[in-house]
């Protein structure tokens, strides 16, 4: 193949192995063309070998007798498929109406099967390409002139010289308002088109005296009535005896532009206008020529005239704030080199050494090769509104300080629930720094879950509704309770647009509720057991009293002496009961002193080893420093027993006993464990165990008097009673924690002193019973425990009296001068107790001593 051979790539379907051949043959002698032949055997081979190729068949040549094709029945399926590909048909030796059919249908030429040679192959082939071609590049230029006709801006038309449209392009159509062109030629110009007569026959007569095309303003009425402004481009045409034939030309709508045009006219009125009124100063910067234009009002802004100045701009930058100038600099370099918005505030000084606060905005324009040609803007005096800001910055950096000082979190959310707001106690009480909070959303922050709880009452403050709920949190491993309310935020027009979320830790709130309900829970019950224990007093007292007077007579009869001492040891422990229910009611006395409390854990150490066993391993844990406590040792003692048992109880298989002393310093902030507690320095009791601890049930009745978990007759249920009685009546606290499964501790809660311990030692002086010969006058309501008392100062030696009430008291020291003592009862019916007994006898005997007495 030479390099300036024609290229021809030519399909052969035909099913005849021969003819095939002699094909083949004949076009490879072709010499000015080389032909690249493709066969199949087969009319369905046609797509995929279409598809295998990239490159198109310049031509098909189809056998007629395909195996299940009778007549024209192989091209007919062929010429869809072969679109603008020309097709030559080969036939057999029938007649050549065949093949005359065949072009008839659509294929460009045909060949009898043996009836040619190289030279009519070739030369058929090389008509059918080029007629196809022909055919292809008129259909382009048809297509072409008809896509330009009919998407052509311009309404393109043809008319008679009567008036009535000959032609008349889409354009033209949509221009006059008609739906069609059909329409369009029914219409009569002159009447139905034209809106002004006069136009019409000043136009007619231009086109006629005129030898080229006319251009022409004209007013013409749309179908709808609307009358609009158009630029006519027209033309006589002549026919071929020169004489005149029809009007052809184009119509642009030239109505917007000439609107435009005078809506400019306004629009740089009402510039003028603007730029006399306006109090911003305006400018325009050409920065090709350096020529600058400057408003009257920016010219007095300014203080100079930078457009009648050689260095206008220079003067500029030297009267800016040394502060500002690199900024401003800076802000007019990246506008015109990045296209940044140009916006920036500036101080400017001004004649008279004042600096005048300005804002300055600009764009700039830039030409075809993308630099900055031109920049215009304008620039205010802002020197109000930065006073303003600062007055604003002011007041709520004031107002920040409040919201952050309350101890109440407060968090702002827009409508969108977007969290734009949170003061410190929020941040803090949460854990939560503010680029972790501030900008996000609700549902971004919190779980799905929680999301579906709190959406609902986002819904309902969104819609105005104040929405109070309580809700619970966990930190560090403790449980806290709060209370959140969300309140609506209007604006002026009363559409909600955001609410504040108010969240109050209400854990300090609901304990110190607990312990008031606790309190009076104790307080009732304090008096029950107080009026039971006065009543047990009085009977123990007599008990003892005449176990005392019967043991004199029987001393040295053993055995009737171990009877009274075995009496007597009853009635104590029945008075060391009565001891612990006053001590629950609070009306016991206490013995407080200064006291060590390391001291005395350590001085218990024995006992309470010897009390729990050996299955039971103490640890201690001593404050090295402890500071002195005033507390009554006894009882201190009875409560730290009493706790020891208890641990002891709740660990039968063995465990651990932890005690430990500690100093605690409580805040001004309260602390969340001991609610109640002032602040200041105290110092803490612990005892640990490792038992089997308690439900929260349990824990929540732990220190109710009689309440006990254990089985009848091996608890009272007075023991952790008792202990919270003390510890409260001595100035402390008490606190509970358990959890199930892993063990209990109990916390002890002293104030300190500030007494030094070493200084307030106790000496024990042992006396014997004193005796008298004195007068006493013994006044006491109940007889028995009268006539016990009266025995027992008779066994003394003391003279004695008695009264059964106050003012029987006041009558017997009326008539006795002689009594040296009134021993009196406190609580005695009548009305005159014995305080009141004690005012009135002293107006009688100034002189006279009292000693009370009380079951309390």
């Amino acid at each position: 193949m030479t390099a300036d051979k024609t290229l021809i790539r030519a399909l052969l379907i035909d099913n005849d192995a021969g003819d095939r051949a002699y094909l083949g043959e004949q076009l490879g002698k072709a010499i000015s063309v080389n032909f690249e032949l493709t066969e199949t055997p087969q009319l369905d081979g046609f797509t995929e070998i279409t598809g295998a190729n990239s490159e198109p068949f310049d031509v098909i040549m189809l056998s007629l007798a395909l195996p299940g094709c009778k007549g024209l029945e192989a091209l007919k399926k062929l010429l869809p498929q072969a679109g603008d590909v020309p097709v030559v048909v080969l036939s057999g030796h029938g007649p050549r109406e065949l093949g005359l059919e065949a072009v008839r249908c659509g294929a460009q030429d045909y060949l009898v099967k043996g009836a040619f040679d190289c030279e009519l192959l070739v030369r058929t082939i090389r008509n059918a390409t080029e007629r196809a071609r022909i055919k292809m590049e008129l259909k382009s230029s048809e297509q072409k002139y008809r896509a330009l006709y009919g998407n052509v801006v311009a309404g393109v038309f043809s008319t008679t010289l009567d008036g009535q449209f000959i032609s008349a392009n889409p354009s033209m159509v949509k221009l006059l308002g008609y739906d069609s062109e059909e329409e369009l030629l029914k219409i009569d110009i002159p009447s139905q088109i034209h809106a002004c007569p006069e136009q019409r026959r000043r136009w007619v007569e231009q086109v006629h005296a005129a030898d080229e095309m006319v251009s022409s303003e004209l007013r013409l009425r749309r179908k709808d009535g609307l009358e609009i402004t158009v630029l006519e481009n027209s033309c006589l045409v002549y026919d071929g005896d020169g004489n005149p034939s029809h009007y052809q030309g184009t119509l642009i709508d030239v109505t917007e532009r000439m609107r435009a045009e005078a809506a400019l006219r306004k629009s740089e009125e009402r510039f003028e206008l603007a730029v006399k009124g306006s109090l911003d100063g305006l400018y325009d910067w050409d920065l090709v020529t350096d020529q600058f234009f400057a408003s009257p009002r920016l010219v007095d802004l300014l203080g100079f005239d930078p457009q009648s100045a050689d260095d206008g701009y220079q003067q500029f930058q030297s009267r800016t704030h040394p502060d500002d100038r690199r900024r401003v600099r800076q802000a007019v370099i990246e506008h015109l080199r990045d296209d940044r918005p140009f916006n920036v505030e500036f101080r400017l000084r001004r004649e008279n050494g004042e600096y005048l606060w300005l804002q300055a905005k600009g764009q700039s324009v830039r030409n075809a090769d993308g630099r900055s040609t031109r920049m215009a803007g304008s620039v205010a005096d802002i020197g109000e509104r930065k006073q303003a800001e600062e007055a604003l910055r002011s007041s709520q950096s004031f107002f920040q300080l409040i919201l952050n000082s309350v101890p109440i979190s407060i968090a702002y959310v827009e409508k969108d629930e977007t969290i734009t707001f949170a003061n410190q106690n929020y941040l803090d009480w949460f854990r939560v720094r503010k680029p972790e909070l501030i900008g996000k959303k609700i549902r971004h922050i919190t779980s799905e879950k929680s999301y579906r709880i709190i959406r609902p009452r986002i819904e309902k403050v969104l819609a105005g509704e104040v929405v109070t709920y309580s809700a619970g949190a966990e930190r560090e491993m403790e449980d806290f309770e709060l209370e959140v309310t969300y309140i609506p935020h209007r604006d002026d027009s009363g559409d909600v647009i955001g609410f504040f979320s108010v969240v109050q830790d209400m854990t300090l709130h609901r304990r110190l509720e607990a312990e008031l309900r606790q309190a009076q829970k104790m307080e009732a019950v304090g008096q029950l057991t107080g009026g039971v224990a006065h009543d047990f007093n009085n009977l123990l007292s007599i008990i003892v009293g005449n176990l005392q007077l019967l043991s004199r007579p029987l001393n040295g009869q053993e055995k009737l002496m171990e009877l009274v001492d075995s009496a007597l040891k009853a009635a104590l422990r029945g008075a060391e009961l009565t001891k612990r229910l006053l001590s629950l009611s609070r009306r016991q006395m206490l013995e407080p002193r200064l006291l060590d409390v390391n001291e005395l854990v350590m001085e218990m150490d024995e006992l309470l080893r010897r009390t729990l066993g050996n299955s039971v391993d103490i640890e201690t844990r001593f404050e090295k420093n402890l500071h002195p406590a005033t507390i009554d040792p006894g009882q201190l003692e009875s409560a730290l027993l009493n706790l020891a048992i208890n641990a002891r109880d709740a660990m039968p298989e063995g465990g651990q006993l932890l005690i430990e002393t500690s100093n605690l310093s409580i805040p001004e902030s309260g602390s969340p464990e001991f609610p109640q507690a002032t602040p200041g320095e105290y110092v803490f009791l612990a005892v640990s165990d490792t038992g089997c601890g308690m439900p929260s049930d349990v824990v929540d009745r732990a220190f109710e008097p009689f309440f006990t978990t254990k089985d009848v007759g091996k608890g009272s249920g007075l023991g952790l009673s008792m202990v919270h009685g003390f510890v409260e009546k001595s100035g402390g606290f008490t606190s509970i924690r358990s959890n199930v499964g892993v063990g209990t501790r109990v916390r002890l809660l002293f104030p300190m002193s500030d007494e030094d311990a070493a200084s307030s030692e106790h000496q024990i002086i042992e006396i014997e019973m004193p005796k008298g010969d004195e007068c006493v006058l013994v006044v006491e309501d109940d007889n028995e425990v009268r006539k016990t008392t009266l025995a027992l100062l008779t066994d003394l030696g003391y003279q004695t009296l008695e009264a059964g009430d106050g003012p029987s008291a006041l009558r017997v020291l009326q008539a006795h001068p002689e009594i040296d003592l009134m021993f009196s009862d406190v609580m005695m019916p009548g009305g005159m107790r014995g305080p009141v007994l004690a005012q009135k006898a002293g107006k009688i005997r100034p002189d006279l001593p009292v000693l009370f007495a009380t079951g309390f």
